[in-house]
């Protein structure tokens, strides 16, 4: 985490450390993010923000992306043989 985000963090949840959780640049490389989601919120403390970033699915853009067998969740495999993720914001919400 670049000192510029903590720096955000700290001006607007003053003790994030304590109580929030932060994910930057990571869930495009997980497809289902259902687990995640239930054990933040599980270990999440009362008041806590989980804040993340996610690559949103538009499809009149991500052509070269296909639907997995998740409602919501769609895959790219790269040359490099890596997959890469985008998400729905129906599917972020509803999780």
């Amino acid at each position: 985490m670049s000192s510029h985000t903590i720096q955000l963090i700290d001006k607007f949840a003053p003790g994030y450390d304590d109580y929030n959780v932060a994910s930057f640049a990571v869930l495009h490389f997980l497809g289902n993010l259902q687990h995640l989601f239930a054990d933040v919120a599980k270990n999440l403390n009362d008041g806590g923000i989980f804040g993340f970033s996610a690559y949103i699915y538009k499809s009149n853009q991500d052509l070269e992306y296909s639907e997995t067998s998740i409602p919501g969740v769609y895959i790219k495999t790269q040359e490099s043989g890596l997959s890469t993720y985008k998400h729905s914001m129906v599917y972020l919400h509803d999780i």
